[in-house]
């Protein structure tokens, strides 16, 4: 973060950047912390900091943060933050196991920042807080390298990407780089396409994910080299020369034989919205599955009669979620398209509706962090 990054940071986020130092006083890891409440609460004494030449208060008396970030140095060889007693490291900047450092890295004991701290327990808070974060930014770079850190997601038709929120945010918060594609559902070849432009955007190999018509989607663009490994959300998966609708009339599904499918005069396809939330959405709470039913994006008839040319899943990893009670797509499908892929796994939702990704997020993001997983494991065997 640069100094003008600093000073624009919002009040409520106090920001510092932290060096965990090793024996020879070098510097080898830096996190931003961004924390308020928990300081403010801890020290009863409205601790902030908002950036560069801010003020920082603990006890009602003013310290100025201009020279950030502090720089931490192991007393005894052991850095163990959360435990280790730091009353009084602060108590003189520039003593020993403490000092304040410029972002080069080199010491600065001007008269600013040799200020005395007299706030003890505030300062020993704040360290536990630094090192906390500190040893967190340490786990997540450790849980990168046991698993695939990207993973893009497809909704399917009659939905957009918004649906993906609660998943998005799960896998998010957890240190994996989400992306939700927002396929234009005007026909199948452009949706590919714009599944595809996500895929290029990535940094490293992916999970791609579909959920229902998304299932199409993703087995024909996760023949890109980026994918290493497909998820299946209540979704199609056809074979080469297969469409959706051919594959769907294998095992109909109570959608397909309501006759609550309408078509508009071009050709454009979306359910009866008074009946959408019986048939897509049972098990979203009510005013949630109507705002569904009203945002509709409709999607033409021809997409769901696309061809596959090239099936992903033929020669990548495969995972399957089977909504138990979908009715925009008979589960017995699923199970039989999973079973046909010789998929790694296939997890059922028990009384789960077609919309299980809005539903139950948990139980998706689940799948999908064990097939980021598993497919890192199966590579590093593959590769010693």
């Amino acid at each position: 973060m640069d100094p003008q990054q600093r000073q624009n940071a919002p009040d409520e986020i106090a920001k510092a950047w932290v060096f965990l130092a090793s024996n020879d006083s070098s510097f080898v890891s830096g996190i931003e912390l961004s924390t308020c409440g928990p300081l403010h609460d801890a020290c009863g004494a409205g601790l902030r900091a908002c950036g560069q030449g801010q003020k920082l208060a603990p006890g009602g008396r003013e310290i100025e943060l201009r020279e950030i970030p502090f720089r931490l140095e192991k007393a005894d060889g052991v850095f163990n933050g959360l435990n280790r007693n730091y009353l009084g490291i602060f108590e003189r900047a520039g003593t020993t196991g403490a000092s304040v450092a410029s972002e080069s890295g080199h010491e600065r004991n001007t008269p600013k920042n040799t200020r005395t701290m007299k706030s003890n327990i505030c300062i020993c808070f704040l360290l536990s807080v630094l090192a906390l974060a500190l040893m967190g930014n340490s786990l997540c770079a450790q849980d990168a390298a046991t698993r695939i850190n990207n993973i893009v997601l497809v909704h399917g038709a009659w939905a957009d990407g918004s649906g993906w929120k609660g998943v998005s945010d799960i896998l998010t918060k957890k240190g994996y780089n989400v992306s939700v594609v927002q396929e234009p559902e005007t026909s199948f070849q452009e949706d590919v396409a714009a599944t595809k432009r996500i895929l290029a955007q990535q940094n490293g190999p992916c999970i791609l994910v579909g959920h229902s018509y998304g299932g199409a989607v993703i087995t024909e663009a996760g023949t890109d080299p980026a994918v290493v490994g497909l998820v299946y959300i209540a979704a199609h998966m056809p074979d080469a020369g297969e469409s959706e609708a051919a594959d769907g009339a294998r095992i109909p599904s109570e959608l397909s034989k309501a006759g609550v499918i309408k078509v508009t005069p071009d050709g454009f396809t979306y359910i009866d919205p008074a009946k959408f939330p019986h048939y897509f959405a049972a098990d979203v709470p009510a005013e949630r599955a109507e705002f569904m039913a009203r945002s509709q994006v409709l999607n033409p008839a021809a997409s769901f009669k696309a061809i596959i040319t090239v099936p992903a899943w033929r020669t990548k990893p495969s995972w399957m979620l089977v909504a138990g009670n979908d009715r925009a797509i008979n589960p017995e499908l699923e199970r039989w398209y999973a079973e046909r892929a010789q998929s790694k796994k296939i997890e059922v939702a028990p009384g789960a509706s077609h919309a299980v990704y809005v539903s139950q997020p948990e139980r998706v993001a689940a799948l999908i962090e064990e097939a980021a997983s598993s497919e890192v494991k199966g590579r590093n065997h593959a590769n010693p």
